[in-house]
């Protein structure tokens, strides 16, 4: 009966092969830093050679190199999916050669950029060119697979993807968007069946097409929050916020950190249409708002319009934006008069902006304006004005932490006639006695554009 027992058994025992032993002097054998070494001095093509002839640096150089960063435009990312992308199809045959397939590097990528998304076609549309010229935007008939095929192939690069962190799409058109009928909605949760952990993505940046500034909606994002519950930052560019089509939006349940406007517009249409403001439940966890490149003063409003949510708590502004500066006698010089009242509101602590705690101004280049006489000088009966550098820098002392961060070309403290990553500390004493005076238990940090820091200040206890 012994000889019979092995018929119809399913799995037989397989001895596991040996792993090969190199010398240290051997490539094989060298250690994974030294490898990384020797990788970095090789371009694409020699490295995709040899990540397809060695089994035993495959891992390596897809992971570090071919993968980490994959860039794809429309045509790019159809071939991509074709050989990348899971499929039902697919399915069976990925879980079989799941170690040579190439649909297990996608676990590899880390930053994703799509450039030029497709749009669907859903009719003839007009579009208006410096609003005077109509011109009818025929889209081809094959469009409309196109984009259910990119969509679909993207929703499950998405969903296989666990190791992506960044998404980036440039170049969007103005009717790109993620319809509703195209993007899957969670599965919901069963009681007898464990539920999957939560996953995140740590940044998503859009762009449009040059020349364009498009209203952004909540269909630009809604195919990430198919399969990602949190987002730690969204980044935005020459997008325009409307508060009222945002916070009338259908958005589920979704949590966004930290908020980044570059070169966007405010538009504030709860006014045009004299309505009280509501809190958008897309922004409803951002306790992080950076803005740069300002342009138009409504554009600060958007600091209002996120504090609904009273969890704002960090606020970052381009101080070196052109909302901020006026041109006298040919030279843009800094508009104190004008935006001292406002930061002396943003840092009371009070009101509104009780919340924001930390405020960071980035591209600084004011120690220029520091005054040449000493405060001690001027006599305790006259009355300070109020459009000074001494005088703005005491309205910022007043948060409880402030971060400065140099430009890239900081100019010259004309008082000690040093550049200003030259200052010694007693030299930066001096300079920081207005904002030390009006608060000292601020917690002060000034930084170059290198990240490297120049002056910090913590109170005592």
């Amino acid at each position: 009966m012994a000889r019979y027992q092995l018929i119809g058994r399913k799995k037989v025992p397989k001895t596991k092969p040996s792993p090969v032993l190199y010398h240290m002097q051997h490539i094989c054998g060298l250690p994974h830093e030294i490898l990384l070494q020797i990788f970095d001095s090789l371009d694409e093509r020699d490295l995709l050679n040899l990540s397809l002839t060695c089994l035993r640096f495959r891992s390596i150089i897809n992971k570090t190199y071919l993968y980490r960063h994959v860039s794809l435009t429309e045509a790019s990312f159809s071939k991509f999916s074709l050989s990348h992308v899971r499929t039902s199809s697919k399915s069976a045959l990925s879980k079989k050669f799941k170690s040579t397939s190439p649909l297990s590097n996608i676990n590899y990528i880390q930053e994703l950029t799509l450039i030029n998304p497709p749009i669907r076609d859903s009719a003839d549309r007009t579009i208006s060119i410096a609003g005077s010229y109509g011109v009818n935007s025929n889209l081809k008939s094959g469009s409309q697979s196109n984009y259910q095929n990119y969509v679909s192939s993207l929703r499950n690069l998405l969903e296989d993807a666990y190791g992506l962190k960044r998404v980036s799409i440039f170049e969007i058109s103005p009717h790109f968007e993620f319809f509703k009928d195209v993007v899957p909605v969670p599965a919901q949760k069963s009681f007898w069946k464990k539920a999957a952990p939560s996953r995140s993505l740590d940044f998503v940046e859009l762009k449009p097409q040059s020349g364009w500034s498009i209203i952004f909606k909540w269909s630009h994002i809604a195919i990430f929050f198919s399969y990602h519950e949190h987002l730690k930052e969204l980044c935005l560019h020459n997008f325009i916020i409307d508060d009222l089509k945002l916070a009338n939006a259908p958005v589920p349940s979704v949590s966004i950190e930290k908020l980044t406007i570059d070169s966007c517009s405010y538009a504030d249409s709860f006014r045009k249409v004299n309505q009280s403001k509501k809190p958008c439940l897309l922004l409803a966890d951002v306790h992080s708002l950076q803005l740069l490149n300002i342009v138009h003063g409504t554009d600060l409003s958007m600091i209002d319009y996120v504090k609904q949510n009273g969890k704002l708590q960090e606020l970052t502004l381009d101080i070196n934006s052109p909302l901020f500066y006026q041109q006298l006698e040919g030279n843009f010089q800094f508009h104190f008069d004008k935006f001292n009242p406002f930061f002396q509101l943003l840092c009371a602590g009070t009101g509104g902006y009780s919340s924001i705690k930390h405020l960071q101004l980035v591209n600084f280049d004011l120690f220029q304006y520091a005054s040449l006489k000493d405060i001690s000088d001027i006599d305790s009966w006259v009355e300070p004005p109020t459009d000074t550098f001494e005088c703005f820098m005491s309205y910022i002392g007043r948060i409880d932490r402030l971060i400065i961060t140099l430009n890239q070309w900081p100019g010259e403290v004309l008082k000690f006639s040093k550049n200003v990553t030259e200052l010694t500390t007693q030299e930066w004493d001096h300079i920081l006695e207005p904002l030390v005076t009006s608060n000292e238990s601020c917690v002060l940090t000034i930084k170059d554009y290198s990240m490297r820091t120049l002056f910090s200040r913590k109170p005592e206890f």
